[in-house]
């Protein structure tokens, strides 16, 4: 996310503190690649979702402080720095898997759209004319001002105009949803550089490629393994849609257009569980995703 930031002030001070559960504040400084300022030490371990109860000296929050420490001159530079290496990777890395392709679709459960968000403000640094679509099966928040603000994003069973009442209950547990989408890797916290030699001819130039790098994944092997057999179930799902979608084009047609009836699926999961939906889902879990 934060090759995608705008400016190193209040977008990139967002991006960095807010929602970063299970983080420290020495984290966030490890992070961008500073140490943690002297006055600031004594309060490495606390949680950055604390810092703005945590008072350091009167009127003055230990998440103000770590943000002005984070724009003094030298601390810009080096911010500065990190942004445009960063947004150079990721979008090397989205020239190298689009290929020739000029216009790419990204495909999310949603809600905020701020990877989607990311992605369009990484691009448009680098004048990048890749053209996106994000599609989102729920929208929420902000997605009414990346919309606005020109951003195609697309949502299916929920959003402004819609059964937005749906889309707030499906969002307070998200998790639920998207922790049984996950993969078996790690989470992505950025882009590498990687040299390539194999296979190419002495005194050719080194070829080099941009490569994800991934968190260890958390999450214990018998508890992926049964991830795996939902997601298995999932797919043999979408190919028997598939095939109705093509024996019977209209009904699918019918079925797709009555889209607050698909949210309503997800609410009810949400909403009202069963026991043993409890039981089962409520034993999985969630990545921290970088925080």
């Amino acid at each position: 996310s934060l090759a995608g930031a705008s400016n190193t002030g209040p977008d990139f001070m967002s991006r960095l503190l807010d929602h970063r559960r299970h983080m420290q504040v020495a984290d966030i400084f490890a992070v961008v690649g500073l140490e943690v300022p002297a006055d600031l030490y004594p309060y490495r371990q606390t949680q950055v979702t604390s810092s703005q109860a945590a008072q350091i000296a009167p009127g003055r929050s230990l998440r103000q402080a770590a943000m002005d420490a984070l724009q003094t001159p030298e601390a810009q530079g080096q911010l500065e720095r990190l942004v445009a290496a960063e947004r150079g990777r990721l979008v090397r890395y989205l020239d190298q898997i689009s290929g020739r392709h000029r216009a790419m679709a990204t495909l999310d459960i949603g809600f905020f759209a701020n990877i989607q968000r990311s992605i369009d403000m990484a691009l448009k640094g680098e004048r990048c004319s890749l053209r996106t679509m994000h599609l989102l099966g729920f929208g929420h928040g902000p997605v009414r001002d990346h919309v606005l603000h020109g951003m195609d994003v697309r949502t299916f069973a929920g959003s402004y105009g819609t059964a937005a009442d749906l889309v707030k209950t499906v969002h307070r547990s998200a998790p639920v949803l998207e922790q049984l989408l996950q993969g078996a890797e790690g989470t992505t916290s950025g882009h590498a550089v990687q040299e390539t030699r194999s296979g190419r001819p002495s005194g050719l130039p080194v070829e080099e490629t941009v490569v994800p790098i991934r968190e260890d994944n958390p999450i214990p092997a018998s508890e992926l393994a049964s991830k795996a057999i939902v997601q298995a179930a999932m797919h043999r799902y979408q190919e028997l849609w598939l095939n109705l979608r093509r024996t019977r084009p209209r009904l699918v047609s019918r079925a797709v257009a009555r889209q607050e009836a698909w949210g309503r699926l997800a609410h009810r999961l949400i909403d009202v569980p069963s026991h043993a939906e409890v039981a089962t889902l409520g034993s999985l879990h969630d990545d921290i995703n970088f925080g």
